[in-house]
């Protein structure tokens, strides 16, 4: 089964309202990112109606003409424009190459972010593992260092046969690693450029 890696960028003012432990931060990430929480419509729409026309004498006639009802503009919370970036099944390549482990660095070590670390959120099969925008900014330093040298040293196809998604070749399987590690690597710059954090999961 193919397991795909994703990131997602978090945005400098999501990233403040997560270190003050804002639950309603919480809450929206978890919408729009997770997508298995009701919304805010889906949870009050029916009790709050319910309520108007119990207690506040709600004119009934506007719940069948919309035209009749309440003309105030709506106050609905849009999503933010944030980017994202799907590295697919690359994700454990690039981690065999960058920390020369097969699982969990020992010992950790910042280059292990794409399999280990984080802030980890129990959302979904997989979880979300979040980076503040320091650590995000961190990372990317160590990326930037990374020499392209270190790919020819570790990509070394019988060496990987456990490493996802397996049936390594020689040469295409390499560009295909390096392809994916620049944009990789310029998705997370760009979170720094933009002081925002990042989440990673799996899917």
């Amino acid at each position: 089964m193919t397991t795909n890696c994703i990131l997602y960028e978090i945005l400098p003012d999501e990233a403040t309202l997560l270190a003050a432990d804002d639950p309603e931060q919480f809450y929206r990430l978890r919408r729009e990112l997770q997508g298995d929480v009701p919304t805010e419509e889906e949870t009050y729409v029916g009790l709050l109606s319910l309520m108007r026309v119990l207690f506040m004498n709600f004119d009934l006639n506007s719940l069948f003409d919309p035209a009749e009802g309440d003309t105030h503009e709506s106050t609905a919370v849009q999503a933010p424009l944030r980017e994202s970036y799907e590295l697919g099944d690359a994700w454990h390549g690039l981690h065999y190459i960058l920390t020369g482990e097969e699982w969990s660095a020992d010992p950790p070590m910042l280059l292990d972010f794409l399999y280990n670390g984080g802030d980890h959120w129990d959302w979904g099969a997989y979880g979300y593992r979040y980076y503040t925008p320091a650590e995000t900014e961190a990372i990317a330093d160590h990326l930037n260092a990374v020499p392209e040298v270190l790919f020819k040293e570790r990509y070394q196809p019988r060496r990987m046969r456990h490493i996802h998604p397996q049936g390594w070749d020689d040469r295409e399987d390499l560009e295909w690693l390096i392809v994916s590690f620049v944009e990789l690597r310029a998705f997370i710059n760009q979170c720094v450029d933009r002081e925002a954090g990042m989440v990673i999961t799996m899917r």
